[in-house]
């Protein structure tokens, strides 16, 4: 799939909540070396039991014994956790197989680990059963989004503006794995942002997009080669400086078939985050693509 057409986010979102797949454990699951949470549709790592190479706490496991992620979770129909057990219908392994990534890297890590022995004591934001609805919320270990006000064009367009630099993440249409895209992002400001990304593609490949989003009370507009309008879900101020968190509904098309999206966008300080996740009829909200970036100190 061409970047380009990643850019226009159409579904982000998943808070913690009560875990469906700890309601499915059966006699073929198995212990994972690690606690984790799914959290803007990705699987991210709470704590784990202290074994070298564990994925930390904060990181993203894409994908476990070969299987990537989303295909599990996918066939199960799960949204949510925390949990630290996973499907192993051929039974327990003596091995689990852990690729991993810690948020903003370019590269993905592999780790052979043997299952875990005790339970892994719940830690951070896992512990107190805080509701975390965002990814860079919970590796910040925050339980609040700001004020929640009407959707503020302005706000939003001041919090893009600037130069950012990072990562997208998307999930292949094809298999479901992960690919990495370095990537810088300059975003004007104003009521009516224009967004210019560049993407490394590989040696000697460098993509080019532009777009300009427009916000009101009820509706974000992303306007590329044409304009695509998704519903305000909620729009907070916060909770510092500069920082704000927008969540927008909408639908679209993977494949040939519909897909129900969400949109979330959060900044947080220096960090900028947002994400894609998407859903076929009767599935789970998966993180389709999600971006990581930096903010470039101005010269």
């Amino acid at each position: 799939m061409r970047p380009h057409r990643l850019l226009t986010p159409l579904l982000l979102a998943a808070a913690l909540c009560r875990s469906p797949l700890a309601d499915a454990q059966t006699s073929n699951d198995a212990p994972l070396p690690f606690r984790f949470a799914l959290v803007e549709g990705r699987m991210i790592v709470l704590s784990n039991d202290g074994q070298p190479g564990a994925p930390p706490s904060g990181s993203e496991v894409t994908a476990i014994n070969g299987e990537p992620v989303p295909m599990t979770l996918s066939g199960l129909g799960l949204a949510a956790a925390p949990a630290d057990r996973w499907p192993a219908p051929g039974g327990a392994p003596d091995r689990w197989s852990i690729q991993w990534k810690r948020l903003g890297d370019s590269r993905l890590t592999q780790s052979d680990l043997a299952p875990a022995t005790a339970p892994i004591p719940p830690a951070g934001s896992d512990a107190n059963n805080r509701s975390i609805s965002t990814v860079i919320d919970l590796v910040r270990g925050m339980d609040r989004l700001g004020q929640e006000t009407p959707a503020d064009a302005v706000r939003l367009g001041t919090a893009l503006a600037g130069a950012w630099v990072g990562t997208l993440d998307y999930r292949d249409y094809g298999n479901d794995r992960r690919v990495i895209l370095p990537t810088r992002l300059t975003a004007t400001g104003g009521p009516v942002p224009v967004l210019a990304f560049t993407f490394d593609d590989g040696p000697g490949k460098t993509v080019r997009s532009r777009e300009s989003w427009s916000l009101d009370p009820t509706a974000w507009c992303i306007a590329e080669t044409t304009s695509h309008c998704y519903r305000v879900v909620t729009f907070h101020a916060g909770p510092g400086p500069g920082d704000v968190t927008l969540v927008a509904d909408g639908t679209g098309e993977e494949n040939g078939e519909a897909v129900a999206s969400r949109l979330i966008l959060a900044r947080r300080g220096d960090t900028l985050s947002f994400s894609t996740l998407t859903a076929r009829p009767g599935h789970p909200l998966l993180m389709r693509h999600a971006y990581w970036l930096s903010r470039v100190p101005p010269t």
